[in-house]
């Protein structure tokens, strides 16, 4: 109970600490007070010794990592701080930005419209609803980014009950396993369609003579092939068609 207590306080630190990162980074992009990013990057701090014993092993691996780097930094720059600074900086927006997109999930979890859809995706056949996911997160990825995974894997776990599957655990799983490939896959598709998208964004940054008009029928051809793979692979992968639907 102890050790449990103390679990529970750990959490709530932590989730103070974050809600005080996130106002912190929209009170520096409106003012760009140099006082409120330092107060900023010192509670990122104070969140990462406070989490690391909950951290994973990879987690840990990339906090050792930015550690060696800033040492390396110091070592090696004449004028380090303003480049920790800007790192820190850029590593607060990271944090906040990742923290606003998980709260996507609490109202998803509770939405009526969220777990009708996730109803009507579960009652259409396996072919259809691969396109259906994975179309769908492309499009929403374009303007939720990674606020996309949180919304409709809230909306798949909701809907994918024990009840909707009959009873059977294995249909359960398998709706999981591939409705979650579908959503995954669809959302790898978004940076490549949309014009905001980083990978779009360094090929016209390099290629100044291209325009996206020019880029877009390679980059839907390309989309396409992907798609059409990604849902060929979920037919292979999937129970023939004597079995049980899933």
């Amino acid at each position: 109970m102890k050790f449990f207590g103390r679990d529970l306080v750990t959490t709530k630190w932590t989730s103070h600490l974050l809600a005080g990162i996130v106002v912190l980074a929209i009170a520096h992009m409106l003012s760009g007070a140099l006082i409120i990013a330092s107060l900023a990057q010192l509670l990122l701090v104070l969140f990462l010794l406070l989490g690391w014993p909950r951290f994973s092993s990879m987690a840990r691996l990339l906090v050792i990592a930015c550690i060696l780097m800033s040492l390396f930094a110091i070592w090696w720059l004449p004028a380090p701080w303003v480049v920790l600074h800007e790192a820190a900086a850029g590593f607060v927006f990271l944090a906040a930005f990742m923290t606003v997109l998980a709260l996507l999930r609490l109202p998803a979890y509770r939405s009526k419209l969220i777990h009708r859809c996730g109803q009507s995706l579960l009652m259409q056949p396996p072919t259809w609803r691969y396109p259906m996911l994975s179309l769908g997160s492309t499009l929403f990825g374009i303007v939720l980014n990674f606020g996309v995974l949180n919304l409709f894997m809230s909306m798949i776990d909701k809907a994918n009950t024990l009840g909707a599957a009959q009873g059977r655990v294995w249909v359960q799983e398998v709706r999981r396993r591939r409705m979650l490939l579908a959503t995954l896959r669809g959302f790898t598709l978004a940076p490549l369609v949309s014009p905001l998208g980083i990978g779009v964004a360094v090929v016209l940054g390099n290629l100044e003579s291209l325009t996206w008009g020019e880029l877009f029928p390679y980059v839907l051809a390309s989309a396409t092939v992907l798609f059409l793979l990604g849902w060929g692979c979920d037919q292979l992968a999937g129970p023939r068609p004597r079995a049980v639907k899933t």
